[in-house]
């Protein structure tokens, strides 16, 4: 329930976001698959930023700047 609080704090109504709606049913289906719930939380929370631009994420290490290999992203 906290995720789907999340969502309705955070998007618009009207806003369609299927990108969102598809991240967040996967996170929903994988529910017993995690031990610690807090941890699905706060990852979901994260990407929530993250897809709303609140948080800028990089392509490039913030110490070398060498590109990020997309197993890491």
């Amino acid at each position: 329930s906290e995720i789907s609080q999340l969502i309705l704090k955070t998007q618009l109504e009207s806003k369609p976001s299927p990108l969102l709606y598809d991240l967040t049913v996967l996170y929903l289906k994988n529910i017993p698959h995690f031990p610690c719930h807090t941890n699905l939380k706060l990852s979901f929370l994260l990407k929530l930023i993250v897809h709303d631009g609140i948080f800028p994420f990089s392509t490039a290490c913030a110490f070398c700047s060498a590109p990020l290999e997309t197993i890491w992203l």
